[in-house]
């Protein structure tokens, strides 16, 4: 008897981009601090005082990252005033920030706004034709406060300063329309504790899957408060997911244009998305069974011998039951098999169905 086979494709749970606006958090952490003049008194009587700065011809007050040969983390040129002739004996500091994560995001405690911070550490510093000498380092920065202490022994020389330091975290929202695997919106952030400083612009991604977010090339413009241009570049390429966040690593080409240097260069830019529709672990931002999909699942079916191929083309890591039925009347959708795309087009292969008639479905999980 010939075999007729009929089947029928229902899209379930993935409805067509609609264009509606929606929005996740997203953050920015500067991996550099900004730290103020401080003054002190040293031997003899004398007031010193210490500045720091990342740039030889103008007083930037950053404390930067360190080089890739340097042991330490942190590093920047340090101006000690000479308090007999007035001039300026540059000392060039080494030091390590707190690095613990209990929270285990994307950011290192130490640099958000939400974290307190009271620990030591320990660095260095040099000058033309001396050995180093030891510095005994002291962070202190209270939760919810933008401004901390950092205090500086140099016990060879024996000054002690007290600086105050300012971490630069923004918070803000990334407003976004989804069409298929594009994200086209814009990113808005306030920094926390002085909101007059801003960064906003537009901001065109792409989702590769459910657990990495590509940045569109040329798609970021951003630019501060003053409407001055902050032009970057991604470090990895990609905002990876780690629960429910997505993050990398920036490089500013000029980071706070106040100062003519090229500073402030290095920061943290994260997504947050704590939607998740389906309860799979996977953020609604990127998860191929509550978007649109970078492929619409399409379902194609052809008789080999004894065996029914059938070619699905859908999402890579959308999760899929392939159900069928003998009449769309009565009965029941019975499963057939499950199937994970490993790749965006992928085939299956089913025993040739005794029955003649027989209805087919893919259905989201």
């Amino acid at each position: 008897m010939c075999l007729r086979l009929l089947f029928l494709l229902l899209l379930l749970v993935l409805p067509v981009a609609t264009g509606a606006a929606a929005t996740v958090e997203s953050t920015l952490n500067y991996l550099s601090l900004r730290v103020h003049p401080a003054e002190t008194r040293g031997p003899f009587g004398f007031e010193y005082e210490g500045r720091f700065t990342t740039d030889e011809f103008e007083v930037n007050n950053e404390l930067g990252l360190a080089s890739s040969s340097s042991p330490y983390d942190h590093a920047a040129l340090y101006l000690l005033t000479d308090p007999s002739s007035f001039e300026d004996i540059v000392l060039f500091v080494e030091m390590y920030v707190p690095l613990a994560n209990k929270d285990t995001n994307a950011v290192i405690d130490f640099y958000e706004y939400k974290h307190a911070v009271s620990t030591n550490t320990t660095g260095r510093f040099s000058t033309t034709g001396q050995n180093p000498g030891p510095v005994n380092v002291s962070w202190n920065r209270a939760a919810s406060n933008s401004v901390g202490t950092l205090t500086l022994n140099f016990p060879t020389l024996g000054l002690t300063f007290n600086h105050l330091f300012e971490i630069l975290e923004y918070r803000g929202t990334y407003t976004y329309v989804q069409d298929l695997q594009n994200l086209t919106g814009t990113n808005a952030m306030v920094r926390v504790g002085v909101p007059e400083h801003t960064i906003r612009g537009s901001l065109n991604l792409i989702v590769s899957n459910a657990n990495q977010i590509a940045w569109d090339d040329g798609s970021a413009s951003w630019m501060d408060q003053d409407r001055g241009g902050l032009t970057f570049t991604p470090i990895n390429r990609v905002l990876q997911r780690n629960g429910a966040t997505y993050a990398d690593a920036i490089a500013f080409e000029d980071g706070y244009r106040p100062t003519a240097a090229s500073d402030y260069q290095f920061a943290v830019f994260v997504l947050r998305d704590p939607r998740d529709k389906n309860n799979n672990g996977v953020p609604d931002l990127t998860d191929p069974n509550t978007n649109p999909s970078p492929l619409a699942p399409k379902l194609s079916v052809r008789l080999s011998g004894n065996s029914l191929i059938f070619r699905i083309e859908g999402a890579i890591g959308a999760i899929y039951d392939l159900e069928s039925r003998t009449s769309l009347t009565t009965g029941s959708w019975s499963r057939q098999q499950t199937i994970t795309m490993p790749t965006a087009i992928h085939e299956i292969s089913l025993p040739r169905p005794t029955n003649p008639r027989q209805f087919w479905r893919l259905r989201v999980k």
